[in-house]
């Protein structure tokens, strides 16, 4: 054997050839001794890359909504959207409209899902039909954005207010009293057309404020011309005895009477209306029962304001109108020239004054014709 040993030595081809094997054997018993049992490691498969392009992305308040591929699509939509959600206030003169969110254009890759068209867009941003639309966005992928597109609009709208016209008393002094006022100018009231500017957010009313009024019509104060009462009937006292024994006085002291029964511009007076003076104010002044009586109401009654009614024994009732207060009560007993109340503006009346009235069987009388205003 070492004959061959020695022969192999003088053959270096020969063990370059050995070398080589030997040297295979040993990579292929480590590689085998470190691999993984097959058994324990079957490979994931590989998923492909998702599919980009370039275009531009709408964000909204940071989120992506959706993508397209020429940036002004994503202008017309907004516009058309914010055309759309502006319909219902063609009533009004709309001087500003926008979108409160933050929202950007950005350029860049975007996966070929997120690329929609214009209608589609307008779909995710609210627009549900030609006559509905939501305020939520939706992003492309079908899912809510967690964003809300908010509008703002402002918008003028216009109120007829109507002023009403005054009444203006001129005294005469070379009139005297008599049973009609006379009507100098027919009053006439006037309208105003005032502007208001509104915020709406969502369709939401947030502010009002005034801008401008401007006057359509003028109004006229109605002019009454009255005389100054200078005659032998210019004061009513509860001093004055009854007439031909009437038991009714006068229900309150010393005021003049400014309007008497019957016919006058506005109708039929059915009694006298009694005042301090022309100049001097009777509000709160107290009045007094006319007669002994009762009570038989006390409380307000349309035009009259707050009223006192008293009923009398032969049947026969007076009425004090357009008090400021009742001192007595229904089914209470009163006294001639007791307290009963004060002198007010409740009711139709054009100042302060105690309207009295007499009736018998239901039917009005002149109360001069019970009570006289002369000593």
């Amino acid at each position: 054997m070492s004959r061959n040993l020695k022969n192999l030595i003088k053959k270096p081809a020969v063990i370059s050839t050995l070398a080589f094997f030997v040297l295979f054997a040993i990579v292929a018993v480590i590689a085998f001794t470190n691999s993984p049992n097959t058994e324990d490691n079957v490979s994931a498969p590989v998923l492909a890359d998702p599919v980009t392009r370039s275009g531009y992305g709408l964000y909204i308040d940071g989120e992506l909504i959706a993508a397209t591929s020429i940036e002004a699509v994503i202008g017309d939509t907004l516009e058309s959207v914010l055309n759309a959600r502006t319909e219902e206030f063609t009533d009004f003169k709309v001087t500003s409209a926008s979108f409160t969110n933050m929202i950007t254009t950005v350029y860049g890759e975007y996966e070929e899902d997120a690329f929609v068209t214009s209608a589609d867009l307008a779909r995710l941003l609210g627009i549900e039909s030609e006559s509905s639309y939501t305020t939520s966005v939706t992003n492309y992928a079908g899912v809510s954005a967690g964003v809300t597109l908010n509008l703002r609009v402002t918008v003028e709208d216009t109120a007829t207010t109507v002023l009403e016209s005054d009444i203006v008393y001129v005294d005469n002094s070379n009139m005297l009293a008599t049973h009609e006022d006379v009507v100098v100018t027919e009053g006439q009231d006037g309208i105003t057309e005032d502007t208001y500017e509104s915020v709406f957010v969502n369709g939401q009313c947030i502010s009002k404020k005034f801008l401008s009024s401007t006057v359509v019509v003028e109004a006229v104060d109605r002019v009454i011309q009255r005389g100054v009462l200078d005659n032998e009937r210019v004061f009513a006292s509860a001093e004055d005895t009854a007439v031909d024994g009437s038991p009714f006085i006068m229900p309150y002291d010393g005021g003049y009477i400014s309007s008497y029964y019957g016919w006058r511009s506005m109708g039929w007076h059915t009694g006298i209306d009694i005042i301090g003076g022309f100049g001097v104010s009777c509000y709160g002044d107290p009045f007094w029962a006319a007669r002994d009586g009762i009570v038989t109401f006390a409380d307000y009654s349309g035009t009259y304001g707050l009223i006192i009614i008293i009923q009398h024994e032969d049947g026969s009732e007076t009425r004090y109108a357009h008090c400021s207060a009742a001192k007595v009560e229904v089914g209470e007993y009163v006294e001639q020239g007791q307290v009963i109340g004060n002198i007010g503006t409740s009711g139709y009346v054009t100042g302060a004054h105690l309207h009295f009235e007499i009736r018998f069987d239901g039917q009005t009388v002149n109360p001069l014709e019970y009570v006289r205003l002369y000593k």
